[in-house]
């Protein structure tokens, strides 16, 4: 349709200006020289269009075709030669004088089989009629030929090869950059989707049109024509082969044995006209073997219209609208193509299988585009639902969290009320005890009564005391202490040699393991005043390989006290157990006792 659209633009452009001449009859002439021979080498007169396929089969070179033009007596200004059908390339002489050329004349010839041609001149040349030679290449056992020629003034003759030119060659450039988009565009989607087969056989189907469509408008090309016409041919079947598999793949369709027939066609295909191409067989016999394998191929197309047929009804309407555009545009294109192929159409019909690309590639590109931004809208609600459920988790979980720290500061307000009051049982409750029993027995005297009450009140600060949240060190713990033993020291009458010092910080240490620390102090203590009969008695604290705190005394040894110190022994054990230290009770050799409570480097938490 566009290159119909085309043809009527070029007649439109042309006919309106009565002095255009359109030439359809040449003489004609085989030669190898580069400038046109004498007139008796020609031969009579042919119509145009002349195919050398039919004319003269497994011919190929250079021939010459003679025009004579009538003189022009109102020819003025430019003038020009439109030659808009020709293959491969050709220049123009005006009276033996070169005018123009389409480029290289050899190996590997400038490529114009879907480029017109276009040569002004001066109109003085012509206004007494003139002689146009036309040198055509053509290539053995290919669509060589030249279809009729037209002169007249330049304006209109340009119009008209632009219009040739803009839908040959500008719709051709086209439908490459399209494909080279889509080859960027869907592979990049193929590597996002993790490689998904459907975007990967679309990919290369891409990639295959690019290299097929670049035959309708390079014209000057690096390879030997032989290896370019093989590459745009097999390009164009394996582009078959990779869109039916996208196909397939979009469809759901699972036919293995299908896409295994095809490829080995076509892959025997490349391999029969690439030997065609190097020689082998008749040197006309690669067009007829090239237009065999296509015709299985353009069969696919029909094929692909029955699918769509079968599950017309389960397929999205809007999707399935744009596939059965796209597969009716190309069945028509590819059909006129194989048809044009076959000689079933005139060699100068419209040739739109450049068309066959674009048509493809944006309905199945639309399609997978369509297909990924619904997988990619549905990833988004599937991240708005997870994010939803984390939250929810979240606050769960915070909420669990906050039950637990609840129960968690109730069991160690349990634990520490618990230690709290066994420490007052154990200190506070026995003085008590011991009090009220002299008391309630009449055994005890005032002094005694008094005694046991400021034992049970000295207990009781010495637990108030390691409660204290802002006295956080030992040094400070034992001056408090020895404050409040003070009266009792005074009163029994040892000189007390204090040697405290800071000592490093402990992690992990608390109020619990403190109070620890004092028990074993006051038992160490209490045990010196009730049984060592010492006259000196020394606490002192330091580090050596460990931190330590150090309780002494230059009275009788643990072995003279008898067993009445055996409890309180046990009860420090039993402490520095629980604070995980390590304490030692020895026989000094001067005389006299020293109990070492060796502090840990950390305690648990």
């Amino acid at each position: 349709m566009v290159m119909g659209l085309a043809l009527v633009a070029l007649g439109c452009a042309t006919s309106g200006d009565p002095r255009v001449t359109t030439l359809d009859h040449a003489r004609f002439v085989l030669s190898s020289e580069p400038k046109p021979p004498a007139d008796e080498a020609f031969g009579p007169a042919i119509a145009l269009p002349d195919r050398w396929s039919a004319s003269r089969p497994r011919t190929g070179g250079t021939g010459f075709y003679r025009f004579t033009l009538a003189p022009q007596p109102d020819a003025v200004g430019a003038w020009a030669v439109l030659v808009p059908d020709l293959n491969m390339n050709a220049e123009i002489f005006l009276d033996g004088v070169w005018i123009g050329s389409g480029g290289r004349m050899t190996e590997p010839v400038a490529q114009h089989w879907n480029r017109p041609l276009f040569f002004p001149f001066d109109a003085s040349l012509v206004k007494d009629g003139a002689v146009i030679d036309v040198r055509l290449f053509a290539y053995a056992g290919d669509w060589g030929g030249l279809g009729p020629v037209r002169v007249g003034p330049e304006a209109p003759l340009r119009a008209s090869y632009e219009a040739l030119s803009t839908t040959q060659v500008g719709a051709s450039q086209v439908a490459s950059v399209l494909a080279l988009v889509m080859v960027v565009l869907f592979g990049a989607l193929w590597l996002a989707k993790r490689r998904e087969p459907m975007y990967g056989y679309f990919v290369a189907a891409a990639g295959c049109f690019f290299v097929h469509s670049l035959a309708y408008h390079l014209r000057d090309i690096v390879f030997p024509f032989w290896f370019a016409r093989w590459g745009i041919h097999v390009a164009l079947d394996w582009f078959g082969v990779w869109q039916l598999r996208a196909f397939h793949r979009w469809l759901k369709v699972q036919a293995p044995r299908l896409e295994a027939a095809v490829l080995g066609v076509v892959a025997l295909g490349s391999l029969v006209t690439l030997a065609m191409s190097l020689g082998v067989g008749p040197v006309d016999g690669f067009i007829p073997s090239a237009v065999a394998f296509h015709v299985p191929v353009a069969l696919l197309l029909p094929y692909a219209l029955v699918q769509i047929a079968r599950r017309w009804r389960s397929l999205p309407r809007a999707e399935a609208g744009v596939v059965l555009a796209g597969s009716l545009g190309t069945t028509y294109v590819a059909f006129h193509a194989l048809l044009a192929h076959l000689g079933l159409l005139p060699q100068s019909a419209p040739r739109m299988l450049f068309l066959l690309g674009p048509i493809l590639l944006f309905c199945f590109g639309a399609l997978m585009l369509a297909d990924f931004l619904r997988t990619f809208r549905s990833a988004q609600d599937l991240n708005v639902e997870l994010d939803r459920r984390v939250k929810e988790k979240e606050a769960a979980l915070a909420e669990n969290y906050d039950r637990l720290r609840k129960l968690e500061a109730e069991r160690l307000l349990a634990e520490e009320r618990e230690r709290i009051m066994r420490e007052m049982h154990d200190g506070l409750g026995s003085n008590l005890v011991s009090a009220l029993s002299s008391l309630e027995g009449g055994q005890g005297d005032r002094e005694a009564v008094a005694h046991a009450l400021r034992e049970a009140l000295v207990d009781m600060r010495v637990v108030i005391d390691s409660l204290d949240p802002s006295v956080d060190d030992l040094a400070t713990m034992l001056g408090m202490l020895r404050s409040r033993l003070a009266p009792r020291l005074a009163k029994k009458g040892p000189q007390v040699k204090w040697q405290v010092q800071d000592l490093p910080p402990i992690p992990g240490w608390g109020p619990r393991h403190t109070l620890h620390v004092m028990r074993i102090v006051q038992e160490a203590i209490t045990n010196t005043l009730k049984h060592a009969k010492a006259t000196t008695l020394g606490v002192a604290t330091g580090v050596d390989e460990s931190a330590f705190v150090r309780i002494w005394d230059d009275g009788v040894g643990v072995t003279d006290r008898g067993s009445s110190g055996g409890r309180g022994l046990a009860n420090m054990q039993y402490r520095a157990a629980a604070l995980g230290a390590q304490v030692a009770v020895e026989t000094r050799d001067a005389g006299g006792t020293t109990v070492t409570l060796w502090l840990p480097s950390r305690v648990a938490e």
